[in-house]
């Protein structure tokens, strides 16, 4: 036969009558007809036994407090990370804070008011610190870059996660966590991808082409292979293209090497001294192309 329940609200229960009502052997009453029957969940079931002295929570009543638990996650947003103060367990809070509390019939009670006036201090440090941390989000510099393009990088040069840990002293899950976001990377972070793997603009710009499918490698090297630069100047009649000179002439890129282009026949042509100079006007080469 079943324990009886006690007829008394859940909260004037003393050690003794939880304990005889749950933990008798044999005719202990199901946790969950515990809670169903003096109203209260399991949340608020193991807190009050975790403020209690000389009893400890069971198994059956610890997967209860995880089941409600999941189920309150379930209807949680993923992005919140709100936190309340008033989640906290009483004896967490009387201990930072040290509230007097006197023990009846194996129960802790707080002084009310102190434990309040606890709570209210931990709100405002909280409030004081989640405003800190928005001022200093607001103020970090972030980089156009996204998550994608440091992992192609990482991957350009032929590091992977450990690896490259080693080198960056980035932690593997932090360059895991940062290689995942679409936006918002700090700019220190970039800075160490391409102080650490030597990646240049035009890098990052041309890998941006190899995996939007609009080119199929990348060049390092400044200098024209001499093959491409033969039949640039066969296809031109080795004259500029734009005021038909013959001396002084220049391989230019149509799309700027600096900004990606490719030493490819179909992204260069032949330009003189001059005319190359007015294409590159108001920028720090054209003097030097002037010859000023």
């Amino acid at each position: 036969m079943k324990n009886k329940y006690i007829d008394k609200p859940f909260y004037d229960l003393t050690v003794e009558e939880i304990r005889e009502m749950r933990r008798s052997q044999g005719k202990s009453i199901p946790i969950e007809d515990f809670l169903k029957h003096y109203e209260i969940t399991a949340v608020e079931y193991c807190d009050t036994i975790r403020d209690l002295d000389g009893i400890a929570i069971a198994r059956d009543e610890r997967k209860a407090f995880s089941k409600q638990k999941d189920e309150e996650n379930k209807f949680k947003p993923k992005d919140d990370y709100t936190f309340r103060v008033e989640n906290l367990p009483n004896i967490f809070v009387a201990a930072m804070y040290q509230v007097d509390f006197e023990v009846v019939n194996g129960r802790r009670l707080y002084d009310l008011e102190e434990l309040e006036r606890a709570r209210e201090d931990i709100r405002k440090k909280v409030d004081n610190y989640e405003r800190l941390i928005r001022e200093t989000t607001d103020k970090t510099a972030y980089s156009k870059l996204k998550g994608i393009d440091l992992k192609a990088m990482r991957i350009y040069r032929g590091k992977n996660t450990m690896s490259f840990s080693k080198m960056s002293r980035m932690r593997v899950s932090e360059i895991k966590y940062y290689e995942s976001l679409n936006e918002k990377i700090p700019k220190y972070v970039e800075t160490i991808y391409r102080e650490h793997l030597n990646i240049k603009k035009r890098h990052i710009i041309q890998l941006r082409e190899i995996m939007e499918g609009k080119s199929d490698k990348v060049v390092e090297d400044r200098e024209i292979p001499k093959l491409v630069k033969l039949r640039v100047y066969q296809r031109d009649k080795g004259k500029c293209t734009e005021c038909e000179k013959k001396e002084e002439l220049h391989f230019h890129h149509i799309k700027y090497f600096s900004e990606g282009g490719q030493h490819e026949v179909n992204n260069l042509k032949l330009l003189c001294r001059g005319c190359h100079a007015e294409v590159h006007k108001g920028e720090k080469v054209y003097n030097m192309l002037k010859g000023r």
